[in-house]
């Protein structure tokens, strides 16, 4: 897990961070798919506003005409690991829409609104 590594670096840089010529460098492939949002962050998004105008939906549309890619709007969520055909369904739809297809697919995805279903 991400918090796994952190604790190492963290506690690699209070050994040997004071050291002059070192080089330490972090990847966290993935961290935030899928997104499970604890209902509360949502509700704090929701008050803060509307989600910004761009992109409308023509930008959308261009870009989900560019077919199938790994987190692109087409495929923003994998089920079990494997990206997979037929896409699987979002384990979180509350927050996590499948794709992102239209302006309101990309709402839910900035703005969660627990009030509202997603359409698949």
């Amino acid at each position: 897990m991400a918090s796994d590594v952190v604790d190492a670096a963290v506690s690699w840089l209070a050994s040997n961070g004071v050291e002059d010529d070192w080089f330490l460098h972090l990847h966290f492939w993935d961290p935030h798919t899928p997104y499970v949002m604890n209902p509360r962050w949502a509700e704090k998004a929701g008050a803060s506003g509307p989600p910004p105008s761009w992109p409308d939906d023509e930008v959308i549309a261009e870009d989900y005409a560019r077919g199938y890619g790994p987190h692109s709007a087409y495929d923003l969520y994998e089920d079990d690991g494997t990206w997979a055909v037929p896409i699987p369904k979002s384990s979180a739809p509350e927050t996590m829409p499948n794709a992102i297809r239209t302006r309101r697919d990309f709402e839910m995805l900035v703005n969660p609104d627990h009030s509202r279903v997603l359409m698949t």
